[in-house]
């Protein structure tokens, strides 16, 4: 699943970063999907939840995907510091992680 749109959530607008945070758990769950079908294993659950809510969510979600880019041979960018309430950096990590998502997409043939 394609997240690109869905990273342009506006910082503040929680309706949009709620349906960021549902895409971005689907787009997790596709990957899984298509790893296991090449014989992989994704042992870390995907992201559920809100980091807002959550204090291990970034740290859960940064872990699911460095063991999805591992197996792919992809380098992971750090995606569990970040403090989603100061504007920059919220920004900063939805644009790298939309990047991520994509490299991910193009690595499993994902169009969708």
């Amino acid at each position: 699943m394609n997240i690109s749109n869905a990273v342009d959530a506006p910082f503040g607008d929680q309706e949009s970063f709620l349906d960021f945070l549902g895409q971005n758990e689907i787009a997790h769950v596709a990957f899984g999907t298509a790893l296991a079908r090449l014989g992989h294993i994704i042992a870390s659950p995907p992201p559920i939840g809100n980091p807002n809510e959550s204090h291990d969510w970034l740290n859960d979600h940064w872990h699911r995907h460095r063991d999805e880019c591992v197996t792919l041979g992809i380098a992971v960018p750090d995606l569990s510091s970040v403090d989603l309430q100061d504007e920059e950096q919220y920004r900063d990590w939805m644009l790298l992680h939309g990047e991520l998502h994509t490299q991910q997409n193009k690595a499993l043939g994902i169009t969708t």
